[in-house]
């Protein structure tokens, strides 16, 4: 192990660090391939669009909007209400995988490729967060597999315009953090904030709301007109790089608003109470990540909070609780109130989808934890004992949400949860 960097310099990535995220996204993506597991959810609806779409894409229409021969031909406006990244990425294959038959191992490389993305932006964020290569990359790790993340969109509901939402959103917080040290490098915030506008809205107003958050807290740490200025300046560019896509997108001009939001879609159907939710299945499973994905931020935190030396660290511990606790309480029942004011967070639709926080949470406190011990006597032994034993309880959650959905004599969810 390497010592810890000193003070607040840009850590940039390395050619190991870049090859070692690369191989953890393809071990988590390979299950998916290998057995064809890409139907479940939402999976069979991307790999429809996928089939027009890399055609339309590779005869230079490159932001297809209108699916012409959906449909028995009478057409279909998916995407101009649906966000364009993970059909794009898909496409990208389309040389490598041609063809209807390779559509839905596309749509597979697609999310794949989201797991990179993400993982190198959440590298660059926990790199100057922590301070330290090595615990920044086991936090990778951890928001790789993250049990929201990799078996609830990947492989339990294929939500591939939200996989590719939480790809984005790491690069937004190392953004905001890297215009805190250096006003002159811009790119991650504007790249990461209209790459999250153009992959999922449900996801970018959540990031939008965590975002703005952590910039006033960097803002009160350091006081700075122009730091505030750089953060409006690099949003506003973000804004309209994406505009030729979002603004239609958010305007439903084809699309039925009363049935997109209404019925079984209403948030205040799936907030965690007495009552069943539409999809019985995924109230286990958020139940399940709640009780095993909080005991391990506690836990972690709880490390990370006493041996941290000094209190920077602390205060990204609490900022990781107050996540975990936000995700929770807007969940709850008493927040009904809050889902029928219908204010423009209530096109997340699903309360749930806010437990992409909580991997941002269990990622960051993993990282902060394994940050706090580099002081100690005997660092390294205690470092691969708590980054071994934090990894495999991660994976044991995944696995075990993965056997029991094996299980059930039909999938959790056949339903869409676009």
């Amino acid at each position: 192990m390497t010592a810890r960097l000193e003070v607040d310099q840009p850590v940039q990535n390395t050619i190991y660090s870049t090859i070692a995220i690369l191989s953890i996204s393809a071990i988590a993506i390979f299950p998916m391939i290998f057995f064809k597991a890409y139907t479940s959810g939402d999976g069979i609806f991307h790999i429809r669009w996928q089939l027009l779409y890399s055609q339309y894409f590779w005869q230079g229409n490159l932001d297809p909007r209108w699916m012409a021969d959906m449909n028995q031909g009478f057409g279909s406006p998916s995407y101009f209400f649906y966000m364009p990244m993970g059909q794009w990425a898909a496409s990208l294959f389309e040389p490598l995988l041609p063809g209807i038959a390779h559509a839905g191992d596309r749509i597979a490389l697609s999310m794949g490729a989201s797991l990179f993305v993400g993982g190198l932006g959440m590298f660059h964020w926990l790199s100057n967060v922590t301070r330290m290569r090595q615990a920044a990359l086991v936090g990778v790790i951890i928001y790789i597999i993250a049990p929201y993340h990799l078996f609830v969109d990947l492989y339990y509901r294929m939500a591939l315009a939200e996989a590719w939402g939480m790809a984005f959103l790491p690069w937004v917080l190392a953004g905001i953090k890297q215009i805190s040290i250096d006003r002159t490098r811009p790119l991650p915030l504007i790249i990461g904030s209209a790459g999250l506008l153009l992959s999922h809205v449900p996801s970018a107003m959540i990031g939008a709301v965590a975002a703005s958050g952590y910039a006033i807290i960097l803002l009160f740490e350091k006081p700075s007109v122009s730091l505030a200025i750089s953060y409006v300046f690099s949003a506003s560019i973000s804004f309209l790089i994406s505009s030729f896509h979002t603004i239609t997108a958010i305007q439903f001009k084809y699309i039925n608003k009363s049935v997109l939001f209404a019925g079984r879609q209403e948030p205040w159907n799936w907030l965690l109470g007495k009552h069943a939710w539409p999809d019985t299945g995924m109230q286990k499973v958020v139940l399940a990540l709640f009780v095993g994905d909080g005991t391990v931020i506690l836990i972690l935190g709880a490390i990370a909070y006493r041996c941290a030396g000094d209190g920077r660290l602390r205060r990204y511990v609490m900022a990781g609780w107050a996540l975990i606790l936000a995700s929770m309480i807007i969940q709850t029942p008493a927040m009904a109130w809050f889902w029928r004011l219908q204010t423009p967070l209530s096109m997340i639709q699903f309360p749930w989808r806010t437990m992409m926080l909580e991997a941002l949470a269990l990622a960051l406190i993993g990282a902060c934890a394994l940050a706090a011990l580099s002081k100690m006597p005997g660092f390294k032994i205690y470092f691969t004992a708590i980054a071994t034993v934090a990894i495999a309880v991660v994976a044991c959650i995944d696995l075990s949400l993965a056997a029991y959905r094996v299980k059930q004599e039909k999938p959790l969810s056949t339903r869409s949860y676009a």
